[in-house]
């Protein structure tokens, strides 16, 4: 880990530039994105997380979209990161309700960020006022330099889609079993091992982001999910998904590796993150990664160019 302001700084330098280039639409809701001042203090805010993730006695960080940090049953079980304050107002209010004694040193109204201390929260769930992608990749990069395991969290509506995907996958192998002329021993016993297989779960989350492409893309703004952004982080430092009975986690490489800022911030220009014709890139590179398959999931519109590649 780099323990000094300076030393982190010294990383982020270099690529900052870069940032705020590929990632120009932040002006759009914080013109100080562009001031070289508060530019420190977005530094400073991503350092702090940075440091604060390090300290997650879980080693594990929680990985979902904007849905996750309000879903009260997973903050208390996993509980918040937060270095400047906590993002949401219904988060901090569940927060406040576990934590009533750091609630008070941890929460407040400023967008500048604290000094480093003990009462800051190492949960596994980012809820994170001075939000920036910068800080979003300290998230990453801090998490996989202190050896963490990740894991996606589905949102309350994702819950009801997931179960629908299950049930659909079920029905078609009972299908298949009818037709293979199964006994109804046999396809029972057979049925309870699939749930377990791991092949069987990564059907089943291949199924799911076929019905559900706005965890990875947002169709309204025509660009991809911070979620996105942290899975291509993932693949870029080694790390590897594991389909578990309806989990879905990433594992360190079995060499430790030191990931860099530059090596996030190039790697995703190369992949023009930035720009919304990318999406297919995008998408295949996602589909690659997750499933080994560039075509695993594909985003609507997108199928055409598939269909004319394999004519």
């Amino acid at each position: 880990m780099t323990e000094s302001y300076n030393g982190f700084k010294l990383e982020i330098d270099p690529v900052i530039d870069i940032y705020r280039q590929d990632n120009s639409w932040v002006g759009d809701w914080d013109p100080s994105w562009n001031d070289d001042d508060v530019m420190e203090m977005f530094i400073k805010s991503a350092y702090l997380l940075y440091r604060v993730t390090s300290k997650n006695e879980l080693k594990l960080t929680v990985l979902g979209g904007t849905g996750v940090r309000m879903f009260k049953e997973l903050l208390l079980n996993f509980g918040v990161t937060g270095a400047t304050g906590i993002q949401d107002d219904e988060t901090a209010l569940a927060f406040k309700k576990k934590k009533p004694s750091l609630w008070n040193r941890m929460f407040c109204k400023s967008r500048l960020p604290q000094r480093p201390s003990a009462n800051q929260v190492a949960g596994a769930i980012l809820s994170e006022k001075n939000w920036t992608p910068l800080l979003n990749d300290a998230l990453i990069i801090g998490a996989i330099r202190s050896g963490q395991q990740f894991h996606i969290a589905l949102e309350q509506n994702e819950r009801a889609l997931f179960a629908e995907c299950r049930d659909d996958l079920m029905k078609a192998e009972r299908r298949r079993m009818i037709q293979e002329n199964y006994t109804l021993v046999e396809a029972h016993r057979e049925l309870g091992r699939l749930s377990l297989n791991r092949d069987y779960q990564k059907k089943l989350w291949r199924m799911f982001l076929n019905r559900n492409h706005s965890m990875l893309w947002d169709s309204n703004k025509n660009n991809p999910r911070v979620l996105a952004r942290e899975l291509l982080g993932l693949s870029f430092f080694g790390y590897q998904p594991v389909f578990d009975y309806d989990t879905l986690k990433f594992k360190p490489p079995r060499h430790a590796v030191n990931p860099a800022f530059n090596a996030y911030a190039y790697g995703l220009r190369n992949l023009k993150f930035h720009d919304s014709s990318a999406r297919r890139n995008i998408m295949e590179t996602l589909s690659d990664f997750l499933f080994h398959d560039k075509r695993a999931v594909v985003y609507p519109g997108d199928e055409r160019f598939h269909a004319s590649q394999a004519a």
